[in-house]
């Protein structure tokens, strides 16, 4: 049965006027009387009387008539329940991030996040590696770089200035480097080696002031993320989003 004529004949039976129903529908009248005449010929039935005062229900058109009404009561809660859908952050949530940023920044802002949406269920994946997004992997990227596929909706959060730092004894027994180029005589905790090449962007104090030559040796390896970065589609829900920083040298 053709939901079309259901819906011109139910404003034709709640308004009991070819015109009235037509107004309602944003058609013309002769429209309207087309699609009932086409509807009665399918169900081998007259469902109105056509009278001087208007339409008259007949009796297969009262039981039409509550049929109909059904469905577009249904209707009227299908479209709430969408559109509350579209108002509200629901469902499930992938979001990968870095591991140290995941943990120091983004974990502690989950529980504000939880509280104002409370029926969306988040997954964290912390992992230096780059997820891919297009294969469902993750909705929402959190990361360092920018992303390199164009049909990914990426945003700029905020920018990280990174640091270099010592120890009082360290610095006591070798020194306070004034420059980028004094770097060449001190030892540098660099980042681990097996990473995605985005993530060697934190092995910066290894190559700053040095651009045309080898990187400085490190004399250890940090096992643990110094990063931060940003998302991407989400949900929804749902973008990915990066933040970009700047390293400034600097000891302390």
């Amino acid at each position: 049965m053709d939901w079309d004529k259901l819906k011109t004949f139910h404003f034709a039976a709640e308004t009991g006027s070819l015109t009235a129903a037509a107004e309602k529908l944003g058609v013309s009248q002769s429209s309207v009387s087309r699609q009932i005449a086409a509807l009665e010929n399918e169900m081998g039935v007259p469902l109105f009387q056509r009278h001087a005062r208007g339409l008259l229900l007949t009796g297969p058109g009262m039981a039409l008539r509550e049929f109909t009404r059904e469905m577009a009561g249904a209707a009227v809660i299908a479209e709430s329940t969408l559109k509350d859908a579209r108002e509200k952050v629901i469902g499930d949530l992938k979001i990968t991030a870095p591991v140290a940023f995941g943990s120091t920044w983004l974990a502690p802002r989950l529980v504000n996040f939880a509280d104002k949406y409370p029926e969306t269920r988040v997954q964290c994946l912390l992992d230096d590696r780059e997820f891919d997004l297009l294969k469902l992997e993750a909705e929402c990227a959190i990361r360092l770089w920018a992303a390199t596929h164009a049909d990914l909706i990426q945003r700029k959060l905020f920018e990280v200035r990174v640091s270099l730092y010592a120890s009082a004894d360290y610095l006591k027994r070798h020194g306070t480097p004034k420059d980028v180029v004094e770097l060449d005589n001190h030892r540098i905790i660099a980042y681990q080696a097996n990473i995605p090449t985005p993530m060697r962007e934190l092995d910066w104090a290894q190559r700053a002031g040095r651009e045309d030559a080898k990187p400085r040796p490190r004399s250890s390896r940090s096992t643990m993320s110094m990063a931060c970065c940003a998302p991407s589609r989400a949900a929804s829900a749902s973008p990915p989003c990066r933040i970009t920083w700047r390293a400034k040298i600097r000891a302390s």
